[in-house]
């Protein structure tokens, strides 16, 4: 066994290789100490190396059986529904938007979903409300199907289409109307005249004071090829108070 030159633990000089204690103070605390052989090191280190690979090895099983048979089953909490986003305001309505637990496995099928439409309600303006507005735009057509005042309007006028309905069913004007829904509106006219617009016929119906019945000039219904074009329904009220004052 070939020993190796260490210090003395009690001098700090050297020992030399071929001595068991230190000739200088005489500790002999180098009795008891064993030098390492060259075979003592390499068992050393295949033993260091035998327990990086088995370290290496339990935690990949580990890792494995937890992803296998642990991980994929537990339970995790996600969202699920649904929700509409209006893009002409950005708001959110009708929230269906729940929290439920699944197995991590499954997390992947779940998710919220979001819906771009808009309730009825934003398409109104204070002044003219079209039909096409709310026809080109994206309107919450299961808001319009199951608008109760739309309903009891259909269930008269089946032929009615439902966004028409909507503005009857609240006794508003809107532009894209056809004469016999103006007239559910407003009911009949107190006059009738012609006149051209920008090279086109015009059919005005004029409409007498809600409350004497006198005749006015600011409260009328233009129609151009069978259609509201334009109206007035008086000042300073707005459009719709006007026609639901008018229609009471």
């Amino acid at each position: 066994m070939t020993r190796i030159a260490r210090p003395c633990t009690k001098c700090y000089r050297t020992i030399p290789a071929d001595r068991t204690r230190c000739p200088w103070c005489g500790d002999r605390s180098g009795e008891k100490e064993r030098a390492f052989s060259h075979a003592d090191e390499r068992l050393a280190y295949a033993l260091l190396i035998i327990m990086f690979f088995g370290l290496a090895a339990g935690g990949y099983w580990h890792r494995y059986y937890y992803k296998k048979f642990v991980y994929p089953n537990e339970m995790v909490p996600v969202k699920t529904g649904s929700f509409k986003r209006c893009p002409v305001n950005g708001i959110d309505y009708d929230l269906k938007i729940e929290t439920i637990a699944v197995p991590r496995s499954d997390e992947g099928k779940y998710s919220v979903k979001k819906i771009e439409s808009c309730p009825p309600e934003v398409f109104l303006r204070p002044v003219n409300p079209g039909i096409k507005d709310m026809r080109n735009k994206l309107v919450d057509v299961e808001l319009l199907r199951n608008d109760e005042r739309a309903r009891a309007v259909k269930r008269i006028y089946p032929n009615m289409n439902r966004v028409s309905a909507w503005y009857v069913g609240r006794r508003i004007l809107a532009l894209g109307m056809n004469k016999q829904q103006v007239l559910i509106v407003l009911g009949r006219p107190t006059s009738e005249e012609y006149f051209a617009r920008d090279g086109k016929r015009v059919e005005r119906w004029g409409y007498g004071d809600p409350v004497y019945g006198l005749a006015v000039s600011n409260r009328y219904a233009d129609f151009q090829d069978g259609k509201l074009a334009a109206f007035s329904a008086g000042s300073p009220m707005p459009v719709r108070n006007r026609l639901e004052l008018v229609i009471r």
